[in-house]
Protein backbone atom coordinates (compact mmCIF):
# COMPACT_ATOMS: atom_id res chain seq x y z
CA UNK A 1 0.00 0.00 0.00
CA UNK A 2 1.58 3.31 -1.01
CA UNK A 3 0.93 6.47 1.44
CA UNK A 4 2.23 9.02 -0.40
CA UNK A 5 -0.25 11.82 1.47
CA UNK A 6 1.56 13.71 4.50
CA UNK A 7 -0.85 15.40 6.84
CA UNK A 8 0.34 17.22 9.58
CA UNK A 9 -1.27 16.93 13.33
CA UNK A 10 -1.59 19.40 16.04
CA UNK A 11 -2.51 17.85 19.66
CA UNK A 12 -3.05 19.39 23.07
CA UNK A 13 -0.63 17.63 25.47
CA UNK A 14 -2.62 15.74 26.98
CA UNK A 15 -4.62 14.92 23.42
CA UNK A 16 -0.83 13.30 22.54
CA UNK A 17 -0.42 11.79 26.10
CA UNK A 18 -3.69 9.98 25.77
CA UNK A 19 -2.41 9.01 21.97
CA UNK A 20 0.58 7.49 23.26
CA UNK A 21 -0.79 5.59 26.38
CA UNK A 22 -3.21 3.83 24.17
CA UNK A 23 -0.80 2.98 21.44
CA UNK A 24 1.63 1.89 23.84
CA UNK A 25 -1.33 -0.41 25.67
CA UNK A 26 -2.19 -2.06 22.08
CA UNK A 27 2.00 -2.33 21.49
CA UNK A 28 1.38 -0.41 18.14
CA UNK A 29 3.18 3.13 17.31
CA UNK A 30 0.99 6.36 17.30
CA UNK A 31 0.91 7.14 13.57
CA UNK A 32 -0.49 3.46 13.03
CA UNK A 33 -2.63 4.15 16.16
CA UNK A 34 -4.14 7.69 15.08
CA UNK A 35 -4.54 5.95 10.96
CA UNK A 36 -6.29 3.08 12.79
CA UNK A 37 -8.66 5.14 14.51
CA UNK A 38 -9.29 7.46 11.93
CA UNK A 39 -10.22 4.61 9.36
CA UNK A 40 -11.63 1.76 11.36
CA UNK A 41 -13.15 4.09 14.43
CA UNK A 42 -12.13 1.71 17.03
CA UNK A 43 -9.70 -0.67 18.06
CA UNK A 44 -9.47 -3.99 20.37
CA UNK A 45 -6.68 -5.78 22.21
CA UNK A 46 -7.56 -9.25 22.55
CA UNK A 47 -5.13 -11.03 25.64
CA UNK A 48 -3.53 -13.65 23.94
CA UNK A 49 -2.15 -15.11 27.06
CA UNK A 50 -3.43 -18.40 27.82
CA UNK A 51 -4.38 -19.37 23.98
CA UNK A 52 0.29 -18.85 24.11
CA UNK A 53 0.17 -21.19 27.21
CA UNK A 54 -2.20 -23.33 24.84
CA UNK A 55 -0.33 -23.62 22.12
CA UNK A 56 3.40 -23.67 23.74
CA UNK A 57 1.66 -27.22 25.50
CA UNK A 58 0.53 -28.45 21.81
CA UNK A 59 3.95 -27.72 20.87
CA UNK A 60 5.40 -29.54 23.55
CA UNK A 61 2.82 -32.58 23.47
CA UNK A 62 3.89 -32.60 19.42
CA UNK A 63 8.06 -32.77 20.02
CA UNK A 64 6.85 -35.45 23.08
CA UNK A 65 5.16 -37.83 20.23
CA UNK A 66 8.19 -37.47 17.73
CA UNK A 67 10.40 -38.63 20.72
CA UNK A 68 8.32 -41.50 21.20
CA UNK A 69 7.50 -42.57 17.34
CA UNK A 70 11.69 -42.05 16.81
CA UNK A 71 12.85 -44.50 20.43
CA UNK A 72 10.12 -47.15 18.69
CA UNK A 73 11.67 -46.71 15.32
CA UNK A 74 15.26 -47.41 16.84
CA UNK A 75 13.72 -49.73 18.93
CA UNK A 76 12.11 -51.74 16.69
CA UNK A 77 8.74 -51.91 19.21
CA UNK A 78 6.12 -54.06 18.74
CA UNK A 79 4.14 -50.76 18.81
CA UNK A 80 5.52 -48.75 15.95
CA UNK A 81 2.46 -49.59 13.67
CA UNK A 82 0.23 -48.56 16.11
CA UNK A 83 2.03 -45.41 16.52
CA UNK A 84 2.36 -44.68 13.17
CA UNK A 85 -1.49 -45.27 12.45
CA UNK A 86 -1.60 -47.91 10.70
CA UNK A 87 -3.60 -50.35 12.87
CA UNK A 88 -6.29 -47.60 12.97
CA UNK A 89 -6.75 -47.35 9.21
CA UNK A 90 -5.41 -44.18 9.80
CA UNK A 91 -2.37 -44.18 6.92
Amino acid sequence: MSRNIMRHLRFSKSEYESICKKAAYLKIPESRFIRKIAVQGNLKRYDLYELRKITRAFYCCGDSLKQIRKIAEIEKSEYLPEINGEVYGEK
